[in-house]
């Protein structure tokens, strides 16, 4: 027998080998799911390997069934799996499972459902009997469960015969899956069930024929209720024609489209505009060499460094253009899920029809058609979040990862802790295809590849049409205090200038990275700050519904009067978020239409798009918000930017902290002064001097990089040394505490083999406990990424924690808090 070679969602970092019966034993081949013995219960696995493996003495079982007519995963897609698992250290099955979609891995009790039988039953019966079985079940039950359908023709392994017959349409597998129940979405339409020369041949009544007319004329399927409606008739007519054979009805299946400009038979208006768009000569010069590398069709990665309002996304569209003409595809990642319906219906207007979407706020079934779209060939353009970079394009050509800064690119909560912006590099040498980054402010690790010539680099340093990049203002809250006991949120240049934005009918967009009212709460008589019980972190104030709430874990409580401590009364709350800059806006400028786009006002599905869609037609004047305004969006009527704190995320205890100061800074500012019209930008901060800061002023990306790299180098933090960080937790401090510090130790003993490996702690993390868990975290920097795996895989060998401690990987780091 054949043997295969399995891996499984599971922290189990190798493969098992199978026995494939012989009936099945061509079809077993990598990329395909199986289902397997394993322990007491069979499993869902993924084929990785063919052919024969050592058993080590074992006697080998046998999977129970192959579960895919064709692979999930194509070659390349199984490398790079492979090389996830390894290089994020997970296991190959964790790996591949990230990669699929929601609801594929399918629960053993499915259901099939019988769609039509073949003319000549007894035909099928001699060349596949096991085929005519199935269908003479079905013709007696319609519906029936797998499991039942396999005690009825008494065999287990019959999925390559249902997936037969699925594919000739006489059944559908219907899978039971976790609500909601992901399937292909279906509706019953009217066809014709002979020629229609032989139909017109026919001496119809005036209706009957009426509505044969209005069948064929038609461009898009009609259930019987749309074509009854067109023909101005009942159903009865329609019914009649079913029973005379003349016509039928079938179920035809419908995409679940996520945005409506996504859709082929939706009428869309054909972005034309580009074809009379002459580009700048930084464009012109970056699209050449990105064509070049296409049509090399040679794997190459290109940093294109592009100052806010440059045009980059035109190269994108360019590129993907030239990409499509050569019969590729092509994935386009924007950071946030916020960027994705302007960017999608920028897409889908130049490409009407071939745009698919993939973020994580899609609905199971959404996300499940969308998939399929895309593996089937039909949509070669891909836009989406993280996850879109292993959407399943038939032949990759190129990959866009947009704003590549973007800390938003990094998998932090679950294995593997991927970063979409390395995978997507990956998977293009993989694939032999071309990776694009953009951005306005570079991550420092892109830029220094650039300088080690291990990427290529574009610079393109002016905006389109000659549009000018705005003025940007420090103001020195310092002085804003000075003699005056009462902190003001707005300094007076900030207020004069909305205030004559106001005037001349202008938009402002005001940013906070902080969402609620007030930062914490406490009490002026003991000092008493109120907590979540479950974080270590203060409660945030929300004025809406006068409650306290933990961003971490969500827990809530109500505005206490009394505290708990003293009994006393004194209760204030100190700080400001979101919620009060709008409160405080409002009170200032009755008379302005006033919007807040943080994460409390986008709750409801829609709410993004609508909020945006409203600042676009002028419904707002001025827009608050967190990150979620900072990136990529574009609005020709905004003048003006202003920034209540710079200060935000500059203090934290993060070695990329003036990193993402200066980035997020700058992507805000860029929001200012892209039409016709000039932009300011005012900037807010207690440390005027810091030079993140005033490289944001002068828009000098370059200097800040030079400051920046100099400190990183002295302090061997990447790009000169690679980071991996332990996250030890569990609900038990003391437990937590002693795994850290024997983990610790485990790993000192281990390290005379990787001498250049530095070990850093244990120690708590600096937010110690969130969602009820203690934390600790143990840092390694190394010169090389090799030598830190192996020194963690051998320190964890055997090792097993006392108590409900996990323990959690995460290489190359982009958080430590």
């Amino acid at each position: 027998m054949t043997q295969v070679s399995v891996v499984f969602d599971l922290p189990v970092d190798r493969p098992f080998s199978y026995l494939t019966p012989p009936d099945i034993a061509s079809q077993a081949v990598p990329g395909k799911r199986v289902l397997a013995p394993f322990g007491r219960s069979s499993r869902i696995g993924y084929i990785v390997g063919q052919g024969d493996f050592s058993s080590k003495g074992h006697k080998l079982k046998e999977i129970v069934d192959i579960l895919d007519y064709k692979p999930l995963l194509d070659p390349p897609m199984l490398e790079l799996t492979g090389w996830m698992a390894q290089y994020y250290l997970c296991s190959w099955g964790e790996a591949i499972k990230a990669v699929l979609p929601q609801g594929i891995n399918l629960k053993t009790r499915r259901k099939l459902r019988l769609i039509s039988l073949p003319d000549n039953l007894s035909d099928l019966s001699k060349r596949a009997p096991l085929q005519a079985k199935i269908l003479a079940v079905l013709k007696t039950e319609k519906e029936i469960f797998l499991d039942e359908m396999s005690k009825k023709v008494g065999r287990k392994t019959f999925y390559l015969s249902l997936n037969s017959l699925e594919d000739k349409g006489y059944l559908q597998i219907e899978d039971e899956l976790p609500p909601p129940r992901v399937k292909p979405k279906e509706i019953r339409v009217v066809d014709l069930a002979r020629p229609v020369e032989e139909i017109k041949a026919e001496d119809l009544p005036l209706k009957q024929d009426k509505i044969i007319k209005t069948l064929v004329e038609s461009q898009t399927p009609l259930t019987s209720t749309e074509l009854a409606a067109r023909t101005g008739t009942s159903l009865s007519p329609i019914q009649t024609l079913v029973k005379r054979g003349v016509l039928r009805i079938e179920r035809k299946e419908i995409p679940r489209l996520p945005y409506p400009t996504t859709a082929s038979h939706l009428e869309l208006t054909k972005d034309t505009s580009h074809r009379n768009l002459k580009l700048t000569e930084e464009q012109e010069k970056a699209l050449g060499v990105l064509i070049h590398h296409i049509n090399e069709r040679r794997f190459s990665v290109t940093l294109l460094h592009g100052v806010t309002g440059s045009g980059k996304t035109e190269v994108y569209l360019r590129a993907i253009a030239q990409v499509i003409q050569r019969g590729e595809g092509a994935i386009c990642l924007v950071p946030e899920i916020s960027l994705t319906p302007q960017t999608v219906t920028r897409f889908a207007a130049r490409f009407p029809g071939q745009v698919a979407v993939l973020h994580s706020q899609l609905s199971p079934g959404e996300r499940y058609d969308e998939w399929r779209r895309i593996k089937s060939g039909q949509t070669p353009v891909v836009v989406g979040a993280r996850s879109a970079v292993f959407a399943p394009l038939p032949k990759l050509g190129l990959i866009i990862v947009d704003e590549e800064h973007e800390p938003s690119y990094k998998q932090e909560e679950k294995k593997p802790r991927y970063h979409a912006r390395d995978v997507a590099i990956m998977r293009a040498k993989l694939s032999g295809a071309v990776v694009l980054l953009g951005s306005a402010t570079p991550s420092l690790r892109s830029y220094y590849n650039t300088r080690t010539g291990k990427f290529y680099y574009l610079e393109m340093k002016s905006r389109v049409d000659e549009a000018q990049l705005p003025e940007v203002k420090l103001v020195d809250m310092r002085a804003e205090l000075s003699g005056n006991k009462k902190q003001h949120i707005f300094s007076l240049a900030l207020v004069e200038a909305m205030t004559e934005r106001l005037d001349r009918g202008e938009q402002t967009i005001l940013f906070l990275n902080r969402r609620g009212f007030a930062n914490f709460v406490q009490c002026r008589k003991c000092g008493f700050v109120f907590g979540c019980p479950a974080c270590s972190v203060s409660l945030t104030y929300h004025a809406a519904g006068l409650k306290l709430r933990c961003h971490y874990c969500d827990y809530r409580r109500p505005l206490p009067h009394i505290c708990p401590e003293c009994q006393g009364d004194k209760i204030r709350h100190w700080g400001l978020g979101t919620q009060r800059v709008e409160e405080e806006l409002t009170r200032l400028f009755p008379q302005a239409r006033i919007g807040r786009l943080d994460r409390d006002t986008t709750t409801r599905r829609k709410s993004l798009e609508d909020m945006l869609s409203s600042f676009q037609h002028g419904g707002i004047d001025i827009l608050v918000g967190t990150q979620m305004i900072a990136k990529g969006l574009d609005f020709p009527q905004v003048t003006l930017v202003g920034v209540i704190s710079a200060d935000t995320a500059l203090n934290l205890p993060d070695f990329q902290a003036a990193e993402r100061t200066f980035s997020l800074l700058t992507q805000v500012a860029g929001r200012a002064g892209r039409g016709k019209r000039p932009g300011l930008v005012i900037i807010q901060t207690y440390t005027p001097q810091h030079y993140s800061l005033q490289a944001t002023v002068t828009h000098d990306y370059h200097s800040f990089y030079r400051q920046e790299i100099a400190i990183r180098e002295a302090l061997a933090y990447p790009p000169f040394a690679h980071l991996t960080k332990i996250t030890i937790k569990g609900p038990e401090e003391s437990q937590v505490a002693r795994a850290a510090i024997d983990l610790g130790q485990r790993l000192r003993d281990r390290k005379a083999k990787q001498k250049p490996v530095n070990i850093l702690g244990p120690a708590p993390c600096p937010i110690s406990k969130i969602k009820g868990e203690f934390r600790y975290q143990i840092l390694l920097k190394g010169k090389t990424q090799p030598a830190i795996r192996e020194l963690i895989v051998s320190a964890l060998e055997e090792f097993s924690p006392s108590g409900k401690v996990e323990i959690a990987l995460d290489v190359d780091p982009i958080g430590m808090l």
